[in-house]
This record gives structure tokens, sequence and C-alpha cells, in this order.
């Protein structure tokens, strides 16, 4: 069953709310939570960092949420983030308002279900409206409501939404929760560190400790090369960047690529199996994984430092688990606390204090990170498979 074979309305005309939120002066727990664009994360609602305002009665009865209301992201200082939105329902039986940064959509639901009308917004076909109306706004950070509330909306009969609804809501529910079981996976490397070797900073343990520059061969980072990303090639030989670097780990999904000729030129950044890549600037500085590909295959920008280990005296997996647990991360991140801009220096690298027990006690963990490794392959693959279902259906339905 497709909705674009059926007759379509505006949104505005299956609304019965589409108003803009409140805020209030500051206030504290004993006041109300506010939902604001930062609640909104991946299509869910998250409880994380609310704000709570003073706002008098009349406010609260007109801004209260329902079970259903829609939530938008209409403005915002990060272009990309106009648009989102979640379906509210209240996770605790509390009263929640909504920021004047959001809009609320409440469905008119003898024409269209709420849970319908919030998988449509976030269709293809929806977000291509957006980015139609959005191009004629400052920079994407205003989203013109009177545009958005013209879009077309495709109907169907009640009872065939519902069932609709259903496959579409069992589908998410299997994505999100593999997405959480891959998480779930990530964090327990981090606690078997943790109960392995214990917290690296505070060093519990009394391992042995020496820094960066005394472990290593080579702590520097690449360059961005001449011409910049007008010679980015879509295929060749890969460039990382600090998009690339995640924790632990790798993305690949928007990986550059430079010319045989550029990498040649380039001769001191090519990567070695296993060189450790930390991103030294920008918002995702402190970011850490090791390289697993072959030898001289790669090469990096100036975002990234590349730490050569001496694998006589630490394994390169050993130390990136190390940088990227919690406590560290907060050691080290501290030492730009009030800095303009956050970067590391290589003398701020090599004078990271590193806790070193024997190796055959780091190659236990490394056999576990392999074990994990294979585990979480599988998990990313089925992750793919779910997230590549509700694409389709999504297609399928609303075109």
């Amino acid at each position: 069953m497709q909705f674009n074979r059926f007759k379509e309305k505006e949104l505005s005309e299956v609304l019965l709310l589409n108003q803009s939120g409140t805020w209030g002066d500051n206030g504290d727990e004993n006041d109300y939570p506010i939902l604001r664009s930062s609640n909104i994360q991946d299509g869910r609602l998250t409880l994380d960092d609310i704000a709570f305002r003073k706002i008098s009665p009349k406010k609260v009865n007109e801004y209260t949420l329902d079970n259903g209301d829609i939530l938008i992201t209409k403005s915002s200082g990060s272009p990309q983030l106009i648009g989102k939105s979640c379906l509210f329902m209240n996770p605790n039986g509390k009263t929640f308002l909504f920021s004047n940064f959001t809009q609320r959509l409440r469905a008119n639901k003898k024409i269209i279900l709420p849970e319908i009308l919030f998988y449509y917004l976030n269709s293809p076909r929806a977000k291509d409206f957006l980015q139609k109306i959005s191009n004629t706004t400052s920079g994407l950070r205003n989203l013109n409501m009177r545009d958005f509330a013209k879009q077309p909306i495709p109907i169907l009969p009640i009872s065939e939404q519902q069932k609709i609804a259903f496959i579409l809501e069992q589908t998410d529910s299997a994505r999100q929760k593999r997405k959480l079981a891959n998480q779930l996976t990530e964090q327990f490397l981090q606690s078997a560190f943790l109960e392995m070797f214990g917290d690296p900073v505070k060093n519990e343990k009394e391992w042995e400790v020496e820094e960066v520059g005394d472990i290593s061969t080579k702590v520097s980072s690449g360059s961005t090369p001449l011409g910049g990303a007008a010679v980015y090639k879509d295929s060749g030989i890969t460039f990382i960047r600090s998009q690339n670097v995640l924790m632990n780990r790798f993305d690949y999904s928007n990986v550059a690529f430079i010319s045989d000729e550029i990498h040649s030129n380039m001769k001191r950044t090519w990567l070695k199996k296993e060189d450790v890549l930390l991103n030294i600037t920008g918002a995702s500085i402190g970011r850490v994984s090791f390289f697993e590909g072959i030898d001289d295959s790669a090469n990096v920008n100036q975002h990234v430092c590349i730490i050569r280990v001496k694998k006589n005296k630490i394994l390169p997996v050993f130390l990136s688990f190390q940088i990227s647990i919690p406590t560290f991360q907060s050691s080290i991140l501290s030492q730009n606390s009030g800095a303009t801009r956050q970067a590391f220096t290589f003398e701020q690298i090599k004078s990271f204090k590193i806790i070193l027990p024997p190796l055959t006690e780091q190659q236990k963990f490394a056999t576990l990170v392999e074990q994990v490794e294979k585990l979480r392959t599988k998990q990313r693959e089925s992750e793919r498979e779910l997230e590549n279902l509700f694409g389709s259906l999504m297609q399928r339905y609303f075109g």
C-alpha cells in the first residue's frame, strides 16, 4: 500500500495545533521541564540536559505536551538540525513543555495518525520538501513554518494507516534495539579495560608509567593537499580526516581519496598497519583509533595525529583504548580548557602519561578486543540490514 496513490492534503489541513513554544525565566528542578532541540536525538526523545524554567499557570496549560504531539526543531545555530523531529510519548507522567525554538504539531486523528505523520515527516519525500523551502531561509537556521505547513501530506483510510504504522513501528523498534546493543558492546570493552587495568589516570594498580614520546617512534600529523577538497577523487588512496576517526573505530562512509601522485608527495605521513590515530583539533578532538589497513595504503590530513608506537613496550590497541577511557579524555582535554580553539600540540601529546602493564597482560586485552570485534562486525551488518529494510519501507509507503 502506497500513500502516494491516494489523495493529499496540506499539512495545515491535518493539524489541530501548529504552535511555537515558550521559554520563561531561569528555574530549578522544582519548576517546569522544557524540551529543546537538544532533547531530540535520532528521532527519539532524550531527557538528558533538561532545562527548567519558571512558567505561569496559564502558559503551562497552553504549552503542555500530550502523547502523540510531534516536536520539530525550527531554529538552530546548526543548519543540519533544522527540521529534526520526534514523537512525544510521556516517559514518566510528569508535565513537559516545549521551547520557543521548537514547534508542536498535533495531528487530527480523524484524518491522520500521529505515528504516520511523524514517519512521513522523516521520509525522503518530506526531507526533499524541507530542503527546497529551507533554501529560502537564512543559512538554514530558521524554518519558515508557513511554507512548511503547505507541504502535501498523502492520506489513506485510518484502517490502512494503522497497518502501516504497526509495520514501521516494529521495524523502527528493531533497528533502535540493534543500535543500543552495538553501543553496549562498545561500552563493554571500556569496562573490561577498567576491570583489567584500573583507571589509567589514577593508576591504582601502580603500573609502570611512561610518556607517549618515550614509547613511540613517530608523533606527527599530515596536511591537506594543495587545492584542498577540489583534488579529492572518487577512488584512489584513502585519505583519512578527523570525521573518519571515531572512538576505537573508523567511519569510512564519507572518506576522501587522493591520487597516487599526491600520495607520493606526502610520504612523511604514509600510514603503517596499527598506527594509532588521534584527532587533535576541533569538536572531535580526542577521538582515537588504530589503523588496520595495509602499510603505506593511506594518508591523513593535518587534523589527525599519527602515533607510531614501540611494540616491544605497548600494543597499539591498548594505547587507543587507554586514551579513549573517559577519565583519560577528561585529563587531556582539560589541558586546553579556556582556549579559544581546542588543539593538541605534538609536545602535549608526547607528554601524555601512559600506564604500561606487561605485554602479556596487554595481549590478553587485545585478544578480547579481537573477539568482540568479530561480534561487532556481525552486529553492524545486522544494523545495516535493518536500516535498509526501514528505508525501503519508508520509500514504499511514502514514495
